[in-house]
C-alpha cells in the first residue's frame, strides 16, 4: 500500500514539473529524469520530534551523504551549481541549528552542511527532482536486554485488565497457543502513552510485562504486546523475522521500543491505532505525504496564476475603512491587491474571483451597523442643614414695677428688648437665626430703685435642599460620552508678562463608556463621576475640593444603576463667654452662649442605559 501510494505521488510530481501540459498516455514507468545541474531551493518543515528538508533541483540529483564529527551532516550534490543567493538558512529547532550552502569547483559540486544540535538519526530519500532529508531524534540503546533464553518464567494466564477489550486488525484468535513454553506476568496498573518513542527508560508509563522468548516469530510477539496493552495495532507487510529476548518487569511500551530498535522498525499513531513498519517504509510514506501537500499547494497556486484578475468595488458603510482593509488583506491571493478610497468609503479589490468572493463575504459580516446607546442620567444633590443656639442676657436697671408686684415677665418676639447693649451687664444672646429666636425676661425688685433683668434666648433652624438635574446623551458603542455641569472659577496669576486670568472648572463631570454585549442584551459601562466644588479661601486663592468615583458594571438594557457614597458632613460647635466666669460649673451658663451647626451633603447619580434599535 505504501509503495503504490509513493508511485502515485511520484507520477503526480512529474506531471506538475512538466507543467500539466502533456497529452500523452501515461505509461507504467515514469520517464527517466536528466541529471540535475542546478540547485533551485532548500525548504524546511519542522515538527516536534523531527525535521524535514526538501532539496529541489532541475533534475535527478547524484549525491553523497556523510556524518562528520557527529554534529554535521554533509550532503554533496555532484555536478550541481547553486542558484540560491542566501549562504545560510537559519533554523530554530532542537535538532538543527542551521543549513550552510557552499560551492566547490574541483570537483564541481554544491555542498549542504546541516549543523546539528544533538545526535540524530537521518535518512535521505530521492523523489524525482527532489531529495527529502529527514532528521529524527536518536533512540538510546536498550538496557538490560538479553538476546538468548536464560531463565523461563512461571507459566500462568494473564490477569483480566481493567480496560474493555479493543478491536485489533492483525491479531488472530489463539495467540496464546503460540507461546505455550513462555509465561508472562503483568501487573494490574496500565497507563497508555501515546507520545511516540521515549528517550529514557524513566519516561515509559505502560503496564509492566515480562517477556522471555527464543526464536519466536516477530509478528506474533507484536500481536501479543497488542493484546496485553489493549491497543489497536496494524503491522506492515515488510515486518518479519524472529525474536530472542528476555525482559523482566518492564513497561510494555519500553519492550515494544526495544523490539522495534532491534529490527529497525518504527511506529506511527493514527488516532487510537498504532501502525508498525520498517523505518524506511515509514519515512517514505511520511515524505510522500509531505510531497502530496506541497504538490496540492503548487497546483492551487498554478490554478490561481491562470485565472483572470477582476476588479470589484466593495463599499464600507459603518466600519472604519482602514481597519477593514487590514483585516481582509489576509484573504487575498499572492496576485491580489487592495486599495482604499476615503472619499467614497470604498475598498477597491483586484484579485481572482474566488478570493474576491471571500473578501466580499468577510466585509459583509464585519461591516455591521454600530449600535447606539441612550444614556439617561438623574443627578440628585441633597443638602441637609441644622442649627441650634442658646444664649443669656442679664443686668440691672431702674425699677419700674409696683412694690405690691415685685416680679415682672415680658416676652421677646425676635426683636430687641429695651436697650440690651446699654442695660445688660452680661450680653450673650443666642446667635442670630433669622426670625427663629425666642426668649423671656425675669425681673426682681431690689429695693425701690433697682430691678434685676434676665433674658434667656434660644433658636433652631432645619433645612432640606434637593437639586435635581436630568441630562440625556446618545453615543455609539465603545465611544465615550461626557456630561458636565458647574461653574468656572477665575484665578489670577502674576508674572513678568503681567496679570493673567485662568479658569478652573468647579463642576460635576460624568464620563461614561458603553459597550453593548449583543448575545445577552447587556451593556457594560465604565463610569467616572467627579465632583469639584469651591473650597476654603487661601492666601493663594480659592481652593477646589475634589471628589471622584470610578466603577465598571454590567447593566441589562433599560435597567437603572445607582452611584452613591459621595457624602459630606460638616459639624461646627461654637461657644462664647466671659473668661473664667464661663468655666464655673453650673453657674458658668450665666456667662456664656453656645451654638451647634450640622450640614450634610449627599450626591446620588442614577444612570439608565438603553440600546437604540
Amino acid at each position: 500500500m505504501v509503495t503504490m501510494r509513493l508511485i502515485i505521488v511520484v507520477l503526480l510530481a512529474g506531471a506538475f514539473v512538466n507543467g500539466f501540459g502533456s497529452t500523452e498516455a501515461a505509461t507504467d514507468e515514469a520517464p527517466a529524469l536528466e541529471a540535475a545541474t542546478l540547485l533551485k531551493s532548500v525548504g524546511v518543515r519542522q515538527e516536534p520530534a523531527r525535521i524535514m528538508s526538501l532539496v529541489e533541483g532541475n533534475g535527478a540529483f547524484r549525491y553523497e551523504v556523510s556524518l562528520l564529527d557527529g554534529n554535521r551532516l554533509v550532503l554533496d550534490l555532484l555536478d550541481v551549481e547553486n542558484e540560491i543567493t542566501e549562504p545560510v538558512i537559519p533554523v530554530d529547532h532542537p535538532l538543527l541549528h542551521r543549513i550552510r550552502i557552499g560551492v566547490h569547483h574541483d570537483p564541481r559540486m554544491t555542498r549542504l552542511v546541516y549543523d546539528l544540535r544533538d545526535t540524530v538519526q537521518y535518512s535521505v530519500v530521492p523523489i524525482g527532482r527532489r531529495l527529502v532529508v529527514t532528521l529524527h531524534e536518536s533512540i538510546p540503546a536498550p538496557q538490560d536486554v538479553a538476546t538468548e533464553l536464560t531463565l523461563p518464567l512461571p507459566e500462568g494466564p494473564l490477569p483480566d485488565a481493567e480496560q474493555p477489550p479493543v478491536q485489533e486488525s492483525t491479531v488472530d484468535e489463539g495467540v496464546g497457543d503460540l507461546f505455550e513454553d513462555a509465561g508472562e506476568h503483568v501487573e494490574e496498573k496500565m497507563v497508555i502513552d501515546v507520545q511516540g518513542l521515549k528517550t529514557s527508560p524513566s519516561g515509559y508509563t505502560g503496564q509492566r510485562i515480562s517477556l522471555d522468548f527464543q526464536a519466536a516469530d516477530l509478528r506474533n510477539v507484536l500481536r501479543m504486546i497488542a493484546e496485553v496493552s489493549r491497543r489497536n495495532m496494524v503491522i506492515g507487510e515488510a515486518v518479519s523475522g524472529q525474536v530472542a529476548i528476555r525482559l523482566l518487569n518492564v513497561p510494555w511500551d519500553q519492550g515494544l521500543d526495544v523490539i522495534m530498535r532491534m529490527h529497525s522498525l518504527g511506529k506511527v499513531e493514527w488516532g487510537k491505532v498504532i501502525f508498525i513498519d520498517t523505518v524506511g517504509n515509514i519515512a517514505r510514506q511520511q515524505e510522500a505525504e509531505l510531497l502530496e501537500q506541497e504538490i496540492a499547494l503548487r497546483v492551487k497556486e498554478t490554478e490561481l496564476s491562470t485565472q483572470e484578475l477582476v476588479t470589484e468595488l466593495i463599499p464600507v458603510n459603518y466600519a472604519d475603512l482602514a481597519e477593514v482593509a487590514a483585516i481582509v488583506a489576509d484573504q487575498l491571493s499572492s496576485r491580489g491587491d487592495i486599495k482604499q478610497d476615503l472619499r467614497t468609503q470604498t475598498l477597491i479589490v483586484r484579485d481572482v474571483d474566488a478570493s474576491i468572493h471571500e473578501v466580499r463575504e468577510l466585509v459583509r459580516k464585519i461591516d455591521s451597523r454600530t449600535p447606539q446607546v441612550l444614556i439617561e442620567a438623574r443627578i440628585v444633590s441633597a443638602n441637609r442643614n441644622f442649627a441650634r443656639s442658646l444664649g443669656i442676657q442679664w443686668g440691672i436697671r431702674q425699677a419700674v414695677a409696683n412694690p405690691t408686684n415685685p416680679f415682672t415677665f415680658q416676652g421677646i418676639g425676635g426683636g430687641e428688648f429695651g436697650n440690651p447693649l446699654e442695660d445688660f451687664m452680661v450680653n450673650l444672646p443666642a446667635q442670630s437665626l433669622a426670625t427663629s429666636t425666642a426668649g423671656f425676661t425675669y425681673g426682681k425688685l431690689l429695693g425701690d430703685l433697682l430691678t434685676l433683668d434676665m433674658r434667656l434666648s434660644a433658636g433652631e433652624t432645619l433645612g432640606l435642599t434637593n437639586i435635581v438635574s436630568s441630562p440625556k446623551i446618545i453615543t455609539l458603542d465603545n465611544k465615550k460620552a461626557l456630561i458636565q455641569q458647574g461653574t468656572q472659577i477665575p484665578f489670577q496669576t502674576v508674572s513678568q508678562n503681567g496679570t493673567q486670568t485662568t479658569f478652573v472648572d468647579a463642576a460635576l463631570v460624568l464620563d461614561v463608556l458603553p459597550h453593548v454585549i449583543a448575545h445577552d442584551d447587556t451593556i457594560s459601562l465604565k463610569i467616572t463621576a467627579t465632583r469639584n466644588s469651591p473650597g476654603l479661601q487661601t492666601p493663594a486663592g480659592l481652593s477646589i475640593d475634589t471628589k471622584e468615583a470610578q466603577t465598571e458594571v454590567l447593566v441589562k438594557n433599560g435597567e437603572t444603576i445607582v452611584i452613591g457614597g459621595i457624602l459630606e458632613e460638616t459639624k461646627v460647635d461654637a461657644s462664647g463667654g466671659i473668661p473664667y466666669l464661663s468655666q464655673i460649673p453650673v453657674l458658668g451658663w450665666m456667662f456664656k452662649n453656645k451654638s451647634v451647626t450640622v450640614n450634610k451633603t449627599e450626591l446620588l447619580i442614577f444612570i439608565t442605559p438603553t440600546i437604540l434599535e
